[in-house]
This record gives structure tokens, C-alpha cells and sequence, in this order.
């Protein structure tokens, strides 16, 4: 029986396309038996690997502000701490640690005090998967292991790696392509520059790492999703379940 397993990159709230995928690859038949996520792609999969479906992970995000916006802290290192995530994670997972789930699971984030990015894949569940959400400057970092943690995506956006050695067939999700930009007007416009800036630097190395996926989907269309637009859910899932089943064999 051939092995498959999905990697999901980083993206924010373009991450929900990721749940559409993993809808019409099950409409195919086909179960991973193992994924790697960053960021949000890591919460996707490991909600999906503790046995949630992918619309009910949908109305996770688009129902209870999954990216957990509260709590302002002004003059902290971040704008937001992420009380909020850990709760809903809590909840909802149903699950302590990387062992007890039923489908193996391999999570991106990036050690901000070793300055290196690590795949972590045992041990406790929640405290590495808010580190590979905590967006740099939006969060305040995750203390883990004697560390402060950040993003997964700023180092590794594409965590394929784990895969290619436990997995017949890989799928890629990236939500995060580079297509031509706009120039934005409005009070947005800086962190739209900064967003953009962001996801060209780190371009590269995931379309390297593509090269090892046996299915690579490069959803187009999402340009347009800002990092926490949750409310538009339904509409993310529709374009990666689009997406997905257009391109599968």
C-alpha cells in the first residue's frame, strides 16, 4: 500500500485552502500516514492527524478566532500574546503529545535564541505548535525548552524533509505564491510591504524543496487573503478543494 504523505506551508489565515485540499484528497481515497506543517499549515495537520475533519477545522478558524487576536500587550515584544491559541488548542486537540496521535506528525519552528529551525516531532504537543504560529512582531515568542521561539516559516516554510524517507508519494500545499503585487493604498500599506517582503525572502527555498514533492500545489488566487482574514473560510476551502482536485492524477 503506498504511503502518502502532506506538507503544508506557512501563510496565516490562506492556510484554510489547505483544509480544501485535504478534503478532495480524501474524496480520492487517499489518508496520509504522516504530514508536516508550518506555522499554519502546522495547526491544520495536527488538528487533522487528531482526527478532526477538515470542515470542522474550518469553523475552528473562522469560528473562534484560531489565530487568537486578544490581549493586547503594549510595549511588549509582540503585539499579542497567544493565551488564546493555547486554550483552543487545548480543547480541541484531545491529545497531550506528538506520540499519542494516530497519524504521525512533524511541526517547523524556529529556536529565535539557537538562531536554527527544528523539526520537532516528539514530546508535548501544544507548546511547539504555538511556537511555529507565533508570527514574528505580531506575537510575543513562545518560551520552550529554555528558549524563545518564533515562526517556523522564517527558516523552514516547506517542512518536506521528514517525509521523503517514511513516504511513497508527497503532497505540497503552498498557499504563498508569488505572483505580480499590487501596491496597496490605505493605513495597511506597510504591513502589506512588510508581508510581501517576507514571503520573497523566503520563496526560494520553498520552491527548492518542491522538487521533492510528488504533487506540488501552488494555489494561485490567494494573493488577495490578508494574514488573518478567518472570515473568509468558506471561501479559502472552496479554492483549495478547486485547486487540489484539478491537479490530482
Amino acid at each position: 500500500m503506498r504511503r502518502t504523505g502532506i506538507v503544508l506551508s506557512g501563510g496565516g489565515a490562506r492556510g484554510i485552502a489547505h483544509l480544501g485540499v485535504l478534503q478532495a484528497l480524501e474524496q480520492k481515497g487517499m489518508r496520509p500516514v504522516a504530514l508536516a506543517g508550518t506555522s499554519a499549515g502546522a495547526l491544520v495537520a495536527a488538528l487533522y492527524a487528531a482526527g478532526s475533519s477538515p470542515e470542522e477545522i474550518k469553523g475552528l478558524f473562522h469560528d473562534t478566532a484560531y489565530f487568537g487576536l486578544s490581549h493586547h500587550l503594549i510595549g511588549g515584544p509582540g503585539l499579542f500574546n497567544m493565551s488564546k491559541m493555547r486554550t483552543a488548542l487545548e480543547k480541541h486537540l484531545g491529545f497531550k503529545t506528538f506520540e499519542e496521535l494516530p497519524l504521525r506528525l512533524f511541526v517547523a519552528a524556529t529556536n529565535l535564541t539557537a538562531g536554527t529551525v527544528e523539526i520537532i516531532s516528539t514530546g508535548p504537543l501544544v507548546e511547539p505548535l504555538m511556537a511555529s504560529a507565533c508570527v514574528p512582531a505580531v506575537f510575543e515568542p513562545v518560551v520552550y525548552r529554555g528558549c524563545e521561539w518564533v515562526d517556523g516559516g522564517v527558516m523552514d516554510n516547506f517542512p518536506v524533509d521528514p517525509l521523503v524517507s517514511r513516504c511513497d508519494y508527497i503532497v505540497g500545499s503552498h498557499v504563498n505564491r508569488q505572483s505580480e503585487w499590487t501596491i496597496p493604498a490605505g493605513s495597511e500599506h506597510k504591513s502589506q510591504i512588510l508581508e510581501r517582503c517576507f514571503h520573497l525572502a523566503i520563496a526560494r527555498s520553498v520552491y527548492e524543496k518542491a522538487a521533492k514533492c510528488h504533487l506540488f500545489l501552488d494555489h494561485p488566487g490567494l494573493a488577495r487573503f490578508r494574514l488573518f482574514d478567518t472570515g473568509r473560510a468558506d471561501e479559502l476551502f472552496r479554492l483549495g478543494y478547486d485547486y487540489c482536485l484539478s491537479n490530482l492524477p
